[in-house]
This record gives structure tokens, sequence and C-alpha cells, in this order.
């Protein structure tokens, strides 16, 4: 049971990090509203199903919501969830900046991790944009991500 507390908090740390509504969380993780109320509220726990898709969601270890670890990040993850949503037949996701701020370093050194999950999660919700319930957190995620090109290259200290 204390596992399934540590899981809820950290459900609602995201959501709340990430703004999002038990409607969205509910098209995101492929449930019904019933099934995220009642996880919420403890009543249901969540499935190993539901465990991964927010794994490869947010682009974050289950350990992490298992207690098992104190970090959200883990690099096999996240290369993982890369590749989930490249386009087919790449092995990585290729954001064009400009030439003088690309770097030899690999993709792991440059980018933080914490702006890779970010990145995978907003690569993630646009494939719902066309969703009534989706289009707000879609618009959002479009701005995050142009927000964040337009710093990477004004500021390259920011390593997105």
């Amino acid at each position: 049971m204390e596992t399934n507390y540590m899981i809820i908090e950290k459900l609602k740390y995201l959501k709340n990090v990430y703004g999002l509504t038990h409607q969205q969380m509910a098209v995101l993780f492929d449930v019904s509203n019933a099934t995220i109320s009642n996880i919420m509220s403890g009543k249901r726990a969540v499935s190993t199903e539901t465990l991964k898709k927010i794994v490869y969601l947010f682009g974050i270890s289950a350990d992490w919501f298992l207690g098992l670890k104190s970090s959200p990040f883990d690099l096999q993850v996240l290369e993982a969830c890369e590749l989930q949503i490249s386009p087919q037949g790449s092995d990585t996701i290729h954001i064009n900046v400009p030439p003088e701020y690309e770097t030899p370093t690999s993709r792991q050194q440059f980018y933080s991790n914490e702006i890779r999950s970010n990145i995978i999660f907003c690569c993630n919700v646009l494939a719902y944009k066309d969703n009534e319930i989706m289009s707000s957190l879609a618009y959002s995620a479009l701005i995050f991500l142009k927000v964040l090109i337009e710093r990477s290259v004004k500021e390259p200290r920011y390593k997105f």
C-alpha cells in the first residue's frame, strides 16, 4: 500500500507540474475518468500497463515511481522514449538549430535530462492535438517547444 501511496503522490506531482486535468490524464493514459479518479484517491492501484504508458509519456523512470530511485530520470528510459517518438527510421529526435550551436558531444551530454523529459512529454501530447480535451495542452506544448528552441539559440547554456 505504501508503494501505491508513493505512486499517487508522484502522479499528483506530475499533474501539477504539467497542469493536467483528470480528463487529460485519462486521455493520455488511455483509461476512463473514473479510473483516474479512483487511482488518484487511492481506491485503485495503477496497473503495470498504465505505469508503462506513464513512463513513456513523461520519459521518466518506473523506479522513481516505486521509490527505488530519487531521480525521475534514467538515461536508458530517456533514450527508449526518444526512439518511440523519433521519425521512423531515425535513431534520434532532430531539432534544427543553427550550425554554430551544434555540438560534437552526444545528445545526452548536450541536453539536460529534465529538458529531454519535457521534450518527450510535449511530443507525446502533440499526438493528441486533434482531441478536443487535449487541444489546449497541445497548444501549450507547442509554445513550450518554441520558447525552448528560441532560448537555446539565444542562450546556449540552456542546452535543450
